[in-house]
């Protein structure tokens, strides 16, 4: 029997709340049916096509759409306001803006050459990077970059952003009626043709048995997530509203602070010059550089196109690798975090025209919804929009995550994953029995004789951070240098290169089963593309063997992740967002099942993806403004359903603790001391 396809096309406003204001729709159907309708403020006809939908789910069609999280919140939108007991997950979705993500992940047919970039067509050229003589160029997401590509037709994207301008600024919305349902059809006409395109090249590209999977199952199961993470989105995480604009207002007085705490720390560079009349420091970027080319990094430092000494973030990155803890006599550790500090801050500076800031993300409801990212990594990992999401930013910032009164937030976080992950698709022995022991850092240090037997992480700390650090470098395939660099900043010791070289020959003799895995997977990977559990796909054309290496672990966490959101979802939990190897929730303070409920799912996640009963560890945090003052009673509540879980009045990163301390004073609403 022929599949039955809904293509389908949205425009609404208002992304940042609950439920958006859907302005028009347009769909057509494989069967001959077809329609285009002006949604705005107009509750009957939104009531009739809400209606419309469910009845194509219950005749069995597919919907078709570009970027399914929008489309599936215009859902979300119509099924509540109508009292429909559907959830959006329930309908069976085929998103072909991940789809053509997918083609694009390292597959030169598609990567390279006639591309549509920023409304032009330009080429891209192979190994782009020896070609000095040619402009660089990357391809694009959008359906317009899509549209060329797989069609070779050129959609006007200069009119798609005024219409799409005129839609957002809302005014007079009835005026443009016409031209906006014009613009609306004239993607619904492109999406069959683009489908057929899109499965022909996976015919092209993909072996029989991998294209009907990719065909019957895999495309769905990303469809899938798209709609799960519509709901994700459409919920929101909520924060101390007051706290947040307090400190948001207060952006200016912190970057002061900073800069001040620098100055102070070398007063014999003083990177800040304070301007009397303006009230305020600038950068005296001469003295940074003049410290730079003083410097032991100065040979290896980059350079700005004019040859000066570039003082970027990832400048200052390449040299030192603090992220949440910076050393008070280490000058570059000290401008990295200012810098870092600076870029997480900007955000939530007023926007500059056409730039946005944390608060585009802010509903009316005071909950952020930020843009979740799903499968942006070549791994398909999330990667989501730092500027609406305060898990992104520096680690202190996370306490403004704070849940209403009466409510309460849950985190799970895989213990080691990635060190599991790797054992065991390498079938490495002794990584498992690392993982087993407990401390696989400690484990990898005792085996390698720099612990005593009856050693532990409290015996030897610093020998475990040096071994923790050497295997979290490792599994990422760093090289020697770069490992003494980490090792440095870590254990605030000088590791030079060579010492590096000695870490990196232990890990790879103790765990030689994952040594060899690793090895063989990059060649492979270089010769045919690599599939996922759930059908994500690495092509063959990705030049670093680097990045080939840390693929299927990296991978198997993502996929770990979603199938972890589905169980969840479909067990009624209220997932707010996942964070690497997190997931999060929101639930009643007085609901204990549901932390139990959620450790479940993760746990079923991993022995399913994995396809085994072994158990994985899990880190849970569980906080609210209700459990302030009552530890000791409310941990009883978890600890009796068989959860060993940290219970919090308010959530403060460890990582971020020395930083929340000094800035918290910029806070309104503190809770007490936790």
């Amino acid at each position: 029997m022929t599949a039955k396809y809904v293509y389908l096309d949205y425009e609404f406003r208002n992304s940042q709340n609950r439920f958006l204001d859907i302005v028009s729709v347009s769909y057509s159907t494989n069967t001959g049916k077809e329609d285009t309708i002006w949604l705005y403020e107009d509750e009957k006809a939104q009531e009739k096509h809400a209606a419309q939908i469910v009845k194509f789910h219950q005749q069995g069609y597919i919907f078709v759409a570009y970027a399914v999280t929008a489309e599936a919140r215009c859902f979300e939108t119509l099924l509540s306001k109508f009292g429909y007991s559907l959830n959006v997950w329930d309908f069976r979705w085929i998103d072909l803006y991940l789809e053509w993500r997918m083609l694009l992940n390292h597959n030169n047919r598609f990567t390279k050459g006639r591309h549509l970039v920023k409304g032009r067509v330009v080429t891209i050229h192979e190994n782009k990077k020896w070609r000095s003589d040619v402009k660089s160029y990357q391809a694009e997401y959008n359906m317009g970059a899509a549209c060329y590509k797989l069609l070779g037709e050129k959609i006007d994207t200069k009119r798609k952003t005024e219409v799409r301008d005129i839609i957002i600024a809302g005014d007079y919305l009835e005026s443009f009626s016409r031209e906006i349902l014009e613009y609306n059809k004239s993607d619904i006409e492109y999406l069959p043709r683009m489908f057929e395109a899109v499965l022909k090249a996976y015919q092209d590209e993909l072996e029989e048995r991998d294209f009907i999977a990719m065909k019957e199952v895999a495309m769905f199961k990303r469809g899938d997530y798209a709609a799960r993470t519509a709901k994700m989105e459409a919920t929101g995480y909520p924060i101390d509203y007051e706290a947040t604009k307090s400190f948001s207002e207060s952006v200016p007085s912190i970057l002061f602070q900073l800069q001040m705490e620098i100055n102070s720390l070398f007063p014999e560079i003083k990177p800040f010059r304070l301007d009397m009349k303006k009230g305020k420091f600038t950068w005296n970027q001469i003295a940074t550089r003049a410290w730079v080319s003083n410097s032991e990094h100065r040979h290896k430092w980059r350079q700005t196109d004019g040859g000066d000494y570039s003082l970027s973030l990832d400048a200052f990155s390449d040299h030192f690798a603090a992220r949440h803890e910076f050393p008070e006599d280490c000058f570059g550790s000290q401008m990295k975090r200012y810098l870092t500090f600076k870029r997480n801050l900007n955000g939530f500076l007023p926007p500059k025209k056409g730039v946005s800031n944390f608060w585009d993300f802010v509903g009316s409801d005071k909950r952020v919804r930020p843009y979740m990212g799903i499968y942006s990594s070549q791994s398909s990992r999330s990667q989501p929009s730092a500027k609406g999401f305060l898990f992104l930013k520096s680690a202190w910032m996370r306490s403004l995550c704070k849940p209403a009164d009466g409510r309460a937030i849950t985190s799970i976080d895989y213990k080691s994953e990635e060190f599991l992950l790797g054992a065991m698709l390498a079938n490495d022995k002794k990584m498992i029995e690392a993982y087993d022991s407990g401390d696989p850092y400690v484990w990898f240090a005792k085996a390698c004789d720099a612990i005593p037997p009856e050693g532990d992480k409290d015996t030897h700390p610093k020998v475990r951070g040096a071994f923790k650090s050497t295997v979290l470098a490792l599994q990422y395939m760093m090289g020697d240098e770069s490992l003494a660099k980490k090792l440095s900043a870590d254990t605030g010791s000088k590791w030079t290169k060579n010492q590096a070289a000695k870490q990196s020959k232990m890990f790879n003799r103790t765990f030689e089963d994952f040594k060899y895995y690793r090895e063989d997977f990059v060649y492979d990977g270089q010769s045919t593309y690599q599939i996922a559990w759930d059908g994500w796909i690495l092509f063959k054309d990705n030049p670093n063997p680097l990045s080939i290496g840390n693929w299927p672990v990296q991978t198997c966490g993502a996929v770990i992740m979603r199938e972890a959101v589905r169980l969840a979802q479909d067990k009624g939990l209220q997932i707010i967002f996942t964070l690497h190897d997190a997931l999060y929730v929101e639930h009643d303070c007085n609901d204990y099942d549901s932390s139990r409920i959620l450790a479940e799912c993760m746990q079923k996640a991993f022995q399913i993806v994995m396809n085994t009963d072994k158990t994985i560890g899990l880190d849970i945090d569980v906080w609210s403004p209700n459990y302030e003052g009552k530890f000791e009673e409310i941990k009883q509540e978890y600890f009796s359903h068989g959860v060993d879980t940290s219970v919090k009045g308010k959530y403060i990163d460890p990582r971020g603790k020395k930083e929340y301390e000094i800035f918290k004073q910029y806070f309104t609403n503190e809770l007490s001391e936790v």
